[in-house]
């Protein structure tokens, strides 16, 4: 995908953001808990293998408003096992680091 699908692709995503009503939760991470993800994500040999080197820069922060996820930025097409191996890599991250956390 190149530079200007990535911007009408994010332009497309800003246009979907819900517009915030005060008193409304929010959602947040700690950049510090995001770093560690970031960097076991980059430092998997089976993410750089779906991925590439950093896997990070395949990827992106998602958020509606009420739920934030990490995705595949759709820069690189998976297939349903690939996406499957990649979910399940993250929700190890994800435990790990909340164990990490206390």
């Amino acid at each position: 995908m190149d530079e200007a699908s990535l911007a009408q692709k994010a332009a497309a995503l800003e246009a979907k953001r819900k517009i915030k009503v005060e008193g409304e939760p929010g959602i947040g991470l700690r950049l510090d808990l995001l770093r560690r993800m970031i960097d076991e994500l980059d430092a998997d040999t089976e993410m750089i293998t779906l991925f590439g080197n950093p896997p990070s820069s395949k990827l992106a922060i998602f958020s509606d408003g009420k739920n934030m996820s990490i995705v595949d930025a759709g820069i690189i097409k998976l297939k349903e096992d690939q996406k499957l191996r990649f979910l399940m890599k993250l929700k190890d991250i994800y435990e790990k680091t909340l164990q990490e956390k206390s």
